[in-house]
């Protein structure tokens, strides 16, 4: 098969799998976002909104596609009847590499023209060979990172953990010192060539000509090539253990186990009956770690910045500015971290869902007596519960407690924090086909995490904008309602829209004669049993059982003769 073919497929199957849908939304939001930045911080967050989502695109999506086509048995298919893996890694950067050249377009087009940015021919070439040197790096990375931990889950959480030590070289960005991240030793991490040729595209902005050759630019150069290099070799070794694994050969990678990882003999032997959804959730290592990482995402954002920020100050490590901006957003900062529990349990659920999906679980729970969606109820409590009984533990670790904000407005807005909880997992169910559309759809959702940000940059007039961002109201409550009318006004119609919202999605998972299309997205399994498919064409076909019956007497009657 053609090269052109083979990316024109991959473009296709992006497309199925909803990820141009998901940029076409986050373009939006990066505009928007771009929009709430102080004019002097605008060239500098396009840069760096490039460089964390298009360039990095390779590595969020590469876990999706790779498992998704592990477990249609496309791997081997490429192994023993394709070309190798060199034409299967072309085609998949070729066409990560037209989305992200889309987006970044889009993007700048929209932005300079808004007069976000200005950047001249020596800045679009930086960016350019940013981009070009960084996609495929971080694509072959994720590939390794997808055959070490081959479930969509897994690499979603590990994805995060595994690039996070790497991260030092954004400090660029904030305006830190060059010692802080310039130097040569910078070759440790693989972003670090990106981020010195995006904060080489400021530099340059206003050169006639392409950015000059300077050493610095040179050894980035020199370090993103040689880490293609090493990343290229190790995703070859990991394509052949993913391709192994998916034909049953028992070639999957050393200490990975593509089955998932159960916990029921320890947890049958646990003297108190454990509720089946809890065991759902605790039967994973993976799971119980996100229903923990609410109270480490608040240690790090409440109490650990504050400590960088106060270390910063006498260190001369961050310019004063942006010291003073951060501390005066610090409720902004209490409420995003507050808001993000909510949205990773929530995430917990969807992709819990998903997984009945893909099994075909769903269509026996509504075949059980007993009240209409009650599967869908019992995980809400469980969720919510087990939320409400972290924040007080979230709250005291990252001293989330808002000063001015009373007890009882604190608590309304908690109360609405929560509903986000159903929403999210909701919405992934009934949006999301399988779980590699449930993890794209998760990045959008994500969004909703913004709004106690966006609340710092935007003025207090504007800021009930914001609510009609599903998840926003509580965010609103603590943080933009400002006499009590308002306060009260936000609560009823932030608990009351959340309710109805939620009340909606609730109504199309339960089924019902108005919520037909959406019913058979949610309660069909991925792989449905091929009798029931066979029936279903025949009826399209308008054939009867009685035409059956007839055709099969009056071949019967032939041969008797």
């Amino acid at each position: 098969m053609s090269a052109p073919r083979l990316v024109a497929m991959e473009i296709r199957l992006q497309w199925r799998q909803g990820f141009h849908g998901v940029y076409l939304v986050m373009t939006g939001v990066f505009l928007l976002v771009l929009a709430a930045l102080p004019p002097e911080l605008r060239a500098g967050g396009f840069l760096l909104v490039v460089l964390l989502d298009p360039a990095l695109m390779g590595f969020f999506f590469a876990g999706a596609l790779v498992l998704l086509e592990r477990d249609q048995g496309i791997l081997q298919f490429v192994v023993t009847r394709g070309r190798g893996f060199a034409p299967w890694w072309r085609a998949k950067v070729a066409a990560i590499g037209v989305l992200a050249l889309v987006v970044v377009t889009a993007l700048y087009g929209v932005a300079s023209r808004l007069g976000f940015i200005s950047l001249d021919a020596g800045g679009l070439a930086s960016v350019a060979l940013g981009l070009t040197l960084t996609l495929p790096l971080f694509f072959s990375l994720g590939v390794v990172l997808a055959a070490w931990k081959p479930r969509v889950i897994d690499y979603f959480v590990y994805s995060s953990i595994v690039l996070t030590p790497f991260m030092f070289p954004l400090l660029a960005f904030t305006g830190a010192p060059a010692r802080w991240w310039a130097g040569y030793w910078g070759v440790v991490s693989p972003l670090w060539g990106g981020v010195v040729l995006f904060r080489g595209a400021i530099a340059t902005a206003g050169a006639p000509a392409a950015p000059a050759i300077t050493p610095l630019v040179a050894v980035a150069v020199a370090s993103l090539v040689a880490w293609n290099v090493i990343a290229w070799t190790a995703a070859k070794r990991a394509f052949g253990w993913l391709a192994g694994g998916a034909s049953g050969s028992g070639t999957a990678a050393p200490g990975t186990n593509l089955q998932p990882q159960t916990g029921a003999r320890q947890l049958s032997r646990f003297p108190v009956r454990i509720p089946a959804d809890l065991r759902l959730l605790l039967r994973d290592r993976i799971t119980a770690m996100v229903l923990c990482a609410p109270i480490l995402a608040a240690a790090v954002l409440g109490r650990g910045i504050p400590a960088i920020l106060s270390w910063a100050a006498g260190a001369d490590a961050l310019p004063t500015a942006v010291i003073a901006a951060v501390t005066a957003g610090a409720n902004n900062l209490r409420s995003f971290s507050l808001l993000l529990g909510a949205l990773m349990y929530g995430m917990v659920g969807g992709l819990l869902y998903l997984d009945e999906k893909d099994e075909g679980v769903l269509p026996f729970l509504r075949t059980l007596p007993g009240r209409r969606g009650w599967f869908i109820l019992r995980r809400t409590a469980l969720l919510i519960a087990i939320h409400t009984a972290a924040l007080p533990l979230v709250i005291l670790t990252g001293n989330l407690l808002h000063p001015g904000v009373g007890a009882l407005r604190f608590a309304l807005s908690l109360a609405a924090d929560a509903l986000v909880i159903p929403l999210m997992f909701l919405a992934m169910g009934l949006l999301a086909a399988n779980k590699v559309q449930g993890l794209a759809l998760a990045k959008v959702l994500n969004i909703l995490c913004l709004s106690p940000l966006l609340l710092a940059a935007v003025p207090d007039r504007l800021s009930w904008i914001l609510a009609v961002v599903p998840g926003a109201w509580g965010s609103v409550i603590r943080l933009g309602a400002s006499t009590p009318l308002q306060f009260a006004g936000a609560s009823v119609l932030g608990l009351a829209s959340s309710a109805t919202l939620l009340l909606l999605l609730y109504r199309r998972a339960c089924g019902g004669t108005r919520t037909k299309t959406w019913t058979k997205n949610i309660v069909t399994p991925l792989k449905p049993n091929r009798a029931d498919a066979v029936r279903e064409r025949l009826v399209e076909y308008g054939i009867s059982a009685d035409d059956i019956n007839d055709a099969v007497d009056w071949a019967r009657s032939g041969a008797d003769e």
